[in-house]
């Protein structure tokens, strides 16, 4: 059943490590001023908690989290960050810290909307996608799936499914899919690897939905895809 790592103190502990990453990654563009009225937490105590020399307690911890995971503050984030990078991936998704915290985020959503619901993995393209969906399954405790576009070319089933039978792939799992873009070409592959497994696809989780709403209407009907932006 999909849900957070058990044991209280180690629940505790990732709560209160994971808001110090959220407020070190999200001050990539808000200043502490701009996150002292986000949050209602000095500047002072704010600047400690990024400097280490202080560590939110748990139920300041929680706080934090609510506020920096709450969707409205992660679009504003990813415009800012898009904005201040022109749009620059490998600047956006080449720091740990800012992947970090967009798979904490995407994990919550995860989390909130299949809560009890049975997941086996993750599926992800061979991109900035597959370490943000690594993190994603580390925290949830599942594995992932690259997502590797074919050419329609004599032979290609076959070379599929060698593949599926070295990486040992089972079929009929219940899996998530995580993008950084989901565009139609990801959407067609994404049908693709699910209709060959016999997979149980529960949710498409992306950064930016692309060619909308092309893209989610190529999978199954009433398929919840969520994205960040737009």
């Amino acid at each position: 059943m999909l849900r957070w790592r058990s044991g209280r103190k180690l629940t505790s502990m990732m709560r209160r490590l994971d808001s110090i990453i959220a407020l070190l990654a999200v001050r990539e563009v808000y200043s502490y001023k701009d996150l002292s009225n986000i949050l209602g937490i000095s500047v002072p105590t704010l600047s400690k908690y990024g400097q280490g020399e202080i560590i939110p307690s748990e139920e300041k911890a929680v706080a934090i989290l609510n506020k920096l995971l709450d969707k409205k503050v992660v679009k504003d984030f990813m415009c800012r960050l898009i904005s201040k990078y022109d749009s620059d991936l490998l600047r956006i998704l080449g720091k740990p810290i800012l992947i970090e915290y967009i798979g904490m985020y995407l994990c919550n959503r995860i989390v909130e909307v299949l809560a009890g619901s049975k997941i086996d993995a993750i599926i992800a393209p061979s991109d900035y996608s597959l370490p943000l969906a690594s993190i994603i399954a580390f925290r949830l405790g599942v594995f992932t799936i690259p997502l590797i576009t074919w050419p329609q070319v004599a032979g290609s089933d076959e070379v599929r499914e060698s593949l599926r039978k070295l990486l040992r792939i089972k079929r009929e799992l219940s899996v998530i899919s995580v993008h950084v873009v989901f565009s139609k070409d990801d959407a067609l592959a994404l049908k693709n690897i699910i209709e060959q497994h016999r997979f149980k696809l529960r949710l498409v989780e992306a950064l930016l939905l692309a060619d909308m709403p092309l893209s989610a209407d190529i999978l199954q009907k009433g398929m919840l895809v969520e994205s960040i932006l737009p």
